[in-house]
Order: structure tokens, then sequence, then C-alpha cells
């Protein structure tokens, strides 16, 4: 560390004293630092292999030349780098608007005119572009920031939705309700269906199985004409259409719920 420290003291030195040379070019300027460091005893302090050559500095001599940078190459080299960006830098003022404040004082009574005689149009544009730039904040920035903010709060009234709430559940009860009565009125076996077995049609059409019904329909199938004056035929092919809107609605509410949970990304 006293070599890294040694090092860099000589660097900074050859650094500043260099860069404030103006007759040095920059593809000399490594070359230049290079045989400054060359020279300097605190530079040469320790070979490239970690070994010590020459004999360390003391702590009140290596002081010295850090208060040398600070109170003496410092303050120079910010003097000269601030005459150079006087000399070579921004031009001032005057020179870089004198072209465009002559060509406003000239041509300021022709636009003045211009202004007198179309007084009223300006004043149309003025007004219509107030009005574009409220209605663009409020359509554009206000009201989509009001939804995104009640998506985030799961407000109801922003949730996108492409169907009612209680569709499904009324049509999925309407069909388990016509599947229960078509089951009892038609038993598979001689005896009535019980409580327990009525449970479990319930919880089958909740699953979307209609056994039931199935088999009572291929049953009728057999014998069409018998099927069709019983009516069960019928109330069969109907349970089914109202299966097929069940699903159609099972399908549309799977959709709805991809939609709700992009309403944020949408916002």
């Amino acid at each position: 560390w006293k070599g890294s420290i040694a090092r860099s003291i000589a660097l900074m030195e050859a650094v500043l004293v260099k860069v404030s040379d103006p007759e040095l070019s920059v593809d000399k300027f490594d070359a230049a630092i290079a045989e400054m460091t060359d020279e300097d005893p605190y530079y040469e302090l320790y070979s490239t292999d970690g070994e010590q050559t020459v004999s360390s500095p003391k702590p009140m001599e290596a002081a010295g030349r850090l208060r040398k940078l600070l109170q003496t190459l410092l303050p120079e080299y910010k003097t000269t780098s601030s005459a150079l960006v006087r000399e070579h830098g921004k031009p001032s003022r005057l020179i870089r608007y004198w072209l465009p404040v002559a060509v406003a004082l000239i041509s300021s009574t022709t636009v003045l005119r211009v202004v007198v005689n179309r007084k009223a149009e300006i004043l149309t544009w003025i007004r219509e572009l107030g009005t574009t730039i409220i209605d663009f904040w409020s359509n554009w920035v206000v009201e989509p920031t009001k939804r995104v903010i009640g998506t985030i709060r799961h407000d109801e009234s922003s949730e996108v939705s492409i169907m009612s709430k209680r569709s499904l559940e009324g049509d999925r009860a309407s069909l388990e309700r016509m599947v229960v009565d078509f089951a009892v009125d038609n038993p598979e076996g001689e005896t009535p269906l019980n409580e327990s077995e009525i449970a479990s049609i319930r919880a089958a059409v909740k699953e979307g199985d209609l056994t039931p019904v199935l088999k009572a329909y291929e049953r009728d199938l057999a014998h069409p004409f018998t099927g069709t004056v019983k009516g069960n035929l019928i109330r069969a092919l109907l349970i089914q259409i109202q299966k097929t809107k069940v699903d159609v609605e099972v399908a549309m509410g799977g959709i709805d719920a991809l939609l709700k949970s992009q309403e944020l990304v949408f916002g």
C-alpha cells in the first residue's frame, strides 16, 4: 500500500504539471507523463514484482508533496482550465444571439401587422388549443389513471366484463333442477331415488356429468316414437341444450377471467 500511495502521488503531480502545458499535444501526453514519472523516486519505489527498490518515503515528505498538489498544482490547473474554456468554449450571448435579435427587430413591424389583421383567428386558435389541452389531460391522463386506481383497488365498476355476473349461476342452477327432476321422474330401478342419490346427482351435475339423462336418452333413441309420446326424449334434448348453454357460459367465464386478470395491463 505504501508503493500504491507513492505512485499515485507521483502520477497526480505529473498529470497536473503536463496537462497545463499548452504546447503539449494529446499524442505526446502519455510519453511526457512516462518521462516525468521515470525520474520520480516515488514512482520507482517498488519494482513490478513488488520488491522494494528504494527506501520508503517519510510521512512528512509525502504529506508535503500532497500539500503542494492541493495548494499549488490544483489551483493552477483550475485557472488554466478556466482560461482555456473562455478561449475555446461557448461564445458569449452577444455573439450567439445577435442574428436572431436583429431579424426579430427588423421583422417586428410585419409580425405586428399580421397579428392585428388576424386577431380574431389567433384568438380562436388559442381557445381551441386550450380546449384541446384540457380534453387531452382529462380523457387521456385523468380518466385512465382513475381506471387504473380502481383496478388496483378491485373496484367492481372498473372490472372488464363480457357477460352478466349472475348469468352462469342461474343457468347452472336451472340445469341442476332439470336433471334432478328428470332423474326423479325416470329412476333406473323400481325404487324411487333417496336423498343421498339426489345429492350425488346434484354434485355430478356441478361437475358437468349428465349420466342419468344420457342413459335415458340412449334408451329413448332405441324407441323414439315411445320416447316422444312420453316426452322423455324431448326433455332429454332440452336438458342437453341447457347443458350446451352452460358450457358456453363457462368458456366465456374463462375469457372474462383472463380479461380481468389483464385489466391493469390494458389500463
